[in-house]
């Protein structure tokens, strides 16, 4: 299942489409961001960014009435890094 990754930057600009086993990289100024994504319901996380810092949000797909329902969860650095290691992701 496939849903797409939103930021809320007063233009709702697609940063991509994320899928079991996937990941997206993207790169920001410090500043507030919203990262949201829906289907028949809507999940968001807000992450104060800092410079030079990384942040993971992990993405989930339930089973929902009709559609799968998303979660966004903050992730802890550590066990992002061992779950990126799983993809083709590089991780520095």
């Amino acid at each position: 299942m496939i849903f797409m990754l939103k930021i809320k930057d007063g233009s709702d600009k697609v940063i991509g489409s994320l899928s079991n086993g996937g990941y997206i990289k993207y790169i920001t100024k410090p500043e507030k961001v919203e990262f949201w994504a829906k289907t028949e319901s809507t999940s968001s996380v807000t992450l104060d960014m800092k410079s030079n810092t990384m942040y993971c949000i992990k993405g989930e797909i339930n089973m929902g009435f009709i559609v799968g329902r998303q979660h966004l969860t903050i992730m802890d650095n550590k066990i992002c890094q061992e779950e990126l290691k799983e993809t083709s992701a590089i991780v520095k």
